[in-house]
C-alpha cells in the first residue's frame, strides 16, 4: 500500500489516492481519501473496498511508519469485531506443548505438506 498525495481537491473534499496493490492476484486499487484519514478511517474503508473482494489479507506490506501500522492494524481488529491480543513467545510453552504430545512434529510435517500441496495445485 502506497499514498499519492498533493493532488487537486474533488467536490467530495479528497486529496489523495490510497493504493492497494494484491501481490498474489496482481489486482491494483486506487481509492480517493482525504490526507486528514486517521489510521482507523482508513483501516474501515480497507474493510469496506478490499476484504469484502479479496478476503481477509495474511500481511499487509507498507512504508509508513511503525505508528501508522500499529494504528492501521487496531483500526482494523476493531472495525472486525475482534480483539488483537499481544503476546510475546516463550520457549518453555513450545517444549510444554511438544512434551505433552508426543507426535505433535508429525503433525505440524503433515499441516505443511497439505497446505503446501494445496498452494501448489
Amino acid at each position: 500500500m502506497d499514498f499519492v498525495v498533493g493532488l487537486p481537491r474533488t467536490q467530495r473534499h479528497q486529496d489523495a489516492i490510497w493504493v492497494i496493490v494484491d501481490c498474489l492476484t496482481k489486482a491494483t486499487h486506487f481509492l480517493a481519501i482525504k490526507t486528514t484519514s486517521n489510521a482507523e478511517q482508513l483501516a474501515k474503508l480497507y474493510i469496506k473496498e478490499i476484504v469484502r473482494l479479496h478476503g481477509v489479507p495474511l500481511s499487509i506490506v507498507s512504508d509508513r511508519d511503525t505508528k501508522f501500522a500499529s494504528k492501521f492494524w487496531q483500526g482494523f481488529q476493531y472495525a472486525m469485531g475482534t480483539q488483537l491480543s499481544q503476546r510475546s513467545f516463550s520457549p518453555t510453552n513450545r517444549r510444554s506443548v511438544r512434551k505433552n504430545h508426543p507426535n505433535f512434529g508429525r503433525y505440524v510435517t503433515g499441516m505443511r505438506y497439505g497446505v503446501h500441496r494445496k498452494l501448489g495445485s
